[in-house]
């Protein structure tokens, strides 16, 4: 397993925090490796007259970094609030996005597993991605739309050239190396953004090896809209089971 993020923020300065702590700032044209962390202007975020405000993204990982990676993203976001970094209410105009190596999906049967899964239980998604706060951030919908039944059967289908869920506007998304995704709600609070990683791994361990009720997945799947779109108890708990994470 391959894996790494992208954490948006709010007012810390990105010249001083590149600086003060020896965090390259990534300019437009220069190559990047993911070897180490960077610092970015983000177009939504950086106010670019004072240059504050950006993403953190991070170096990419692998399976055995887990730990590695918590203790460094409790170190980053200790500099972040020392630096003043803020999140609007809401965490409005900031997301946290998490990009898994696309290993997983050795097959389009394991894509397939994957996009149903991911349309069978959105709405616990969705709440596990606005980080314990009540609702999902303002413009949210705007770049993380939610995925339809038939987003699924096209993409199984290959309707299209490209693949459909390559668009920036959808939550979940495809990359030519990675699987995408697109967290809402930022947060500077370590418990949340871990909790957002524990959610990726646990999901990214069930697609590698297939292990999971494929039964059980298409009643989901199929039962989906009469379930409704409100997260349920039922649905978490069953969401929660597949992915061992009980």
């Amino acid at each position: 397993m391959t894996f790494g993020y992208e954490l948006e923020f709010l007012g810390a300065n990105l010249e001083t925090v590149s600086k003060k702590y020896a965090i390259p700032l990534y300019t437009k044209g220069w190559p990047c490796n993911y070897r180490t962390f960077i610092l970015s202007g983000e177009q939504d975020v950086t106010n670019i007259l004072t240059c504050e405000g950006g993403e953190l993204i991070s170096p990419i990982y692998m399976e055995n970094n887990k730990l590695q990676c918590l203790k460094e993203l409790k170190e980053k976001l200790e500099i972040l609030k020392e630096e003043k970094a803020y999140l609007r209410e809401n965490a409005d105009g900031t997301g946290f996005h998490i990009h898994l190596g696309r290993q997983c999906l050795v097959s389009k049967e394991r894509k397939r597993m994957l996009l149903k899964f991911l349309v069978a239980f959105q709405p616990e998604i969705f709440e596990l991605a606005c980080g314990g706060n009540k609702k999902i951030r303002a413009n949210a919908l705007v770049y993380a739309q939610w995925l339809t039944k038939q987003d699924v059967e096209d993409e199984i289908r290959q309707s299209s050239k490209r693949e459909l869920l390559h668009q920036k506007t959808k939550c979940f998304r495809f990359t030519k190396e990675t699987f995408e995704l697109r967290h809402f709600n930022s947060s500077l609070d370590f418990s949340v953004l871990e909790s957002y990683l524990q959610f990726a791994w646990h999901l990214y361990a069930v697609l590698e090896t297939g292990d999971i009720d494929l039964e059980e997945l298409e009643f989901y799947y199929r039962k989906y809209y009469y379930l409704g779109l409100e997260p349920n108890e039922v649905r978490r708990n069953a969401m929660e089971r597949m992915l061992k994470m009980e």
